[in-house]
């Protein structure tokens, strides 16, 4: 294909995404958005984040996956 009309082709795949794009958009949604977490919950994850600023260990996917196969 040409160089020229692979340029056309491409600025007409891109007007088509952008379309597709401000169509999906509305759809969008947080069905969290406007919940407030439980006390509790929030004291909790502060701690974790608190704990591995301090050093803490994290675990990676596949540890937290193969620890749960285990159990």
């Amino acid at each position: 294909m040409p160089l020229p009309e692979l340029d056309v082709v491409f600025r007409e795949f891109f007007v088509a995404y952008e379309l597709l794009e401000l169509a999906l958009e509305e759809y969008y949604y947080d069905p969290d958005d406007g919940l407030e977490l439980r006390p509790e919950v929030l004291e909790r994850l502060e701690q974790s984040v608190a704990d591995i600023e301090a050093g803490g260990k994290t675990y990676s996917i596949e540890e937290v996956f193969d620890e749960s196969e285990r159990a």
